[in-house]
C-alpha cells in the first residue's frame, strides 16, 4: 500500500474530488490510503463540517498554520500520524492541493522505482531574485549539514509528487530532523524547506546507492514554456493536449483550477474514470 501524503485548506468538494482521482490514479482503494493535512485556519472555519471522504482517507488530528512555509513540517506530521496509527505502507507520495493527477498507473510506477525525485540543481543564491535567496543562504545549520555531510553544494527542486520506499522516506526525514530539530514554531520556516533543505538531504541520504530513480510524478506546468502560464496560473482547455503529450513519467500536473466543473478537472475525471459530482 502506498501512503498519501496530503496537505488540504480548500472547499471540501475539491478535496474529495482529488482524493477519488488520485485513487484511481493509484489503482484504488485497496492500493494506497491517504494521510490529510487540514491548515488550522480552515478547520477554525468548519472545513471537517462539509468534508465527506472515501474509506481510505484519514485527517491528522494536528493542524498547522499554513499562511508561512510550513508544508515539508505536515508531512513530516503525516508520516508521524500513519506510525503512530500502524498503518502498512510500502512506499509513501508527498503532493499538495494544487495538483490534479490525470494518467492511470501511478501506482505501479511508484512501486516500480525507489525514489521519485528529479535530480536536483545546485541553488546559485547569490545571483537569485527570490525572496527565499537570503534565508536559505543564512541557514546556518543547513551550511553546516552539506560541509560535514553532503557534498559542499545547497540544492533545490521542486517536491511535489516525490515519492520514496518507506525505508528511504523514513531515512530523509529523520535526517532532516536531526539538522533541524522539528518544532512547529522553527518549521514555520523563514523559507519552504520543501525546495532546498528536502533535496540537499536527499542528495546527501542517497549518495551513490544503487537505487530505481526516475523524475517525480507532478509537472508543474507554469514552470514550462510550452504552455505559457505565469507563475501559479491554473491549467486551462487549452492545455489538455500538452497535458496529453507529456512523458510517461508524468501523471499529475499543476495548478489544478479551483472550479470543480472546469475543462481540465472534468476532463481528468474522464481519463480516469471518476464519475462526475453529483
Amino acid at each position: 500500500m502506498i501512503l498519501v501524503s496530503s496537505i488540504f485548506h480548500r472547499k471540501p468538494e475539491l478535496i474529495r474530488d482529488q482524493l477519488l482521482l488520485y485513487n484511481a490514479a493509484m489503482g484504488g482503494e485497496a492500493a494506497c490510503h491517504h494521510i490529510i493535512h487540514l491548515n488550522r485556519e480552515s478547520v477554525r472555519h468548519g472545513i471537517l463540517d462539509g468534508l465527506v471522504l472515501p474509506p481510505n482517507a484519514t485527517v491528522n488530528p494536528v493542524h498547522l498554520e499554513t499562511h508561512r512555509p510550513t508544508f515539508l513540517g505536515c508531512h513530516v506530521l503525516n508520516l508521524l500520524h500513519a506510525m503512530r496509527e500502524g498503518l502498512g505502507y510500502t512506499h509513501v507520495y508527498l503532493h499538495t492541493e494544487s495538483d490534479i493527477p490525470y494518467r492511470p498507473g501511478l501506482g505501479e510506477h511508484i512501486r516500480a522505482h525507489d525514489l521519485g525525485l528529479a535530480e536536483p540543481r545546485v541553488a546559485k543564491l547569490a545571483k537569485s531574485t527570490s525572496a527565499w535567496a537570503e534565508p536559505v543562504a543564512n541557514d546556518l545549520r543547513l551550511r553546516a549539514f552539506v560541509e560535514r555531510i553532503g557534498d559542499g553544494r545547497i540544492l533545490t527542486s521542486r517536491y511535489e509528487g516525490m515519492f520514496a520506499t518507506r525505508a528511504l522516506m523514513t531515512e530523509i526525514f529523520f535526517q532532516m530532523m536531526a539538522v533541524w530539530p522539528f518544532d512547529e514554531n522553527h518549521w514555520r520556516g523563514d523559507y519552504p524547506y520543501e525546495e532546498f533543505a528536502l533535496p540537499t538531504v536527499v542528495e546527501a541520504v542517497v549518495g551513490k546507492r544503487s537505487i530505481r530513480r526516475v523524475r517525480h510524478a507532478v509537472m508543474t506546468a507554469s514552470s514550462s514554456r510550452r504552455y505559457e502560464l505565469a507563475d501559479r496560473a491554473m491549467l486551462r482547455a487549452e492545455h489538455i493536449p500538452l497535458l496529453e503529450r507529456e512523458g510517461p513519467e508524468i501523471f499529475c500536473a499543476k495548478f489544478a483550477p479551483g472550479d470543480l466543473h472546469s475543462p481540465v478537472r472534468a476532463w481528468a475525471r474522464r481519463t480516469l474514470g471518476v464519475p462526475e459530482p453529483g
